[in-house]
């Protein structure tokens, strides 16, 4: 099993490749729209599917590295044992939203499966993008789960 540094230069790693895609295909349909009046369809379709994978992934890799979205100026200014308790409560209302986020993703795809949505530039299925978004909201998920439970075991300790 891959120790989780090595995830995260994975991660890492994909981020780039496909921001770099995205980047490449963005400047590719500029190009063509701005020497010829003309555009291709299918770059803005794939660069949502882009912009949303590099979204997901960084999610993951910045709750790992607790470099997400949260207020510093109350956490500073807490003793250890409050922030401590702040960190608990936050972290289990992002495990909780993205258990839900998971879920309702997972329908979302499910849904597009059964009722046959094509893409409109495209004409693919719908679920071939949309399949990768509960599979990297379960990463998600996973991640802020253990690190639930280690600030759970460290609270119950009375660990600063």
């Amino acid at each position: 099993m891959f120790e989780q540094k090595k995830w995260l230069v994975l991660e890492d790693t994909l981020q780039v490749i496909l921001l770099a895609a995205l980047a490449c295909i963005t400047m590719g349909n500029v190009l063509v729209r701005y020497f010829s009046t003309q555009s291709f369809a299918w770059t803005e379709e794939i660069s949502i599917f882009l912009l949303i994978l590099v979204t997901m992934l960084g999610t993951s890799s910045a709750f790992v590295r607790y470099q997400h979205i949260r207020i510093e100026l109350l956490l500073n200014r807490a003793t250890t044992k409050t922030r401590q308790v702040l960190d608990f409560l936050s972290g289990t209302i992002c495990l909780l939203f993205f258990i839900l986020f998971t879920v309702l993703l997972a329908k979302l795809c499910l849904d597009e499966m059964e009722y046959g949505d094509v893409s409109p530039a495209i004409g693919i299925p719908t679920w071939w993008y949309s399949i990768f978004l509960p599979i990297l909201s379960t990463l998600i998920t996973f991640r802020l789960l253990r690190q639930w439970w280690v600030m759970l075991v460290a609270l119950k300790r009375g660990d600063a």
